[in-house]
């Protein structure tokens, strides 16, 4: 890949596959959570993941890439669903976790999406 005034293109390696990696709904709503956020601001959370993936889909397609949906990726996994979640919610004591994939996530959500896409 060569990326050239922010644009990566395909001129270093003409047959490699890329891929977008999307970002998965934060919340399940209606889901177990009784404390925290309302569903209304939960959805508009996930509303954006949605706008996300959108434009990044659609920018990704723009150049040739794959686009790895978060969204289906994580179904069913989002904080407030029916255990495991696979993100972390809002941990004060480790700021950097939260919202971020648990490591099951990573394996389980992202890297099985992946390897479904790759082999």
């Amino acid at each position: 890949m060569r990326v050239a005034e922010g644009v990566v293109t395909h001129a270093w390696a003409p047959s490699a596959t890329v891929i977008v990696v999307g970002y998965p709904h934060i919340y399940k709503i209606g889901g177990s959570c009784i404390f925290g956020l309302s569903d209304t601001k939960r959805a508009a959370i996930n509303q954006s993941a949605d706008v996300l993936a959108q434009v990044v889909s659609g920018r990704a397609s723009a150049h040739g890439f794959r686009f790895l949906d978060g969204r289906s990726a994580f179904s069913g996994h989002e904080i407030c669903a029916a255990r495991p979640f696979w993100l972390h919610s809002v941990d004060f004591s480790a700021l950097d976790e939260s919202y971020h994939p648990t490591s099951d996530g990573q394996n389980l959500g992202y890297f099985a999406a992946l390897r479904g896409i790759t082999g």
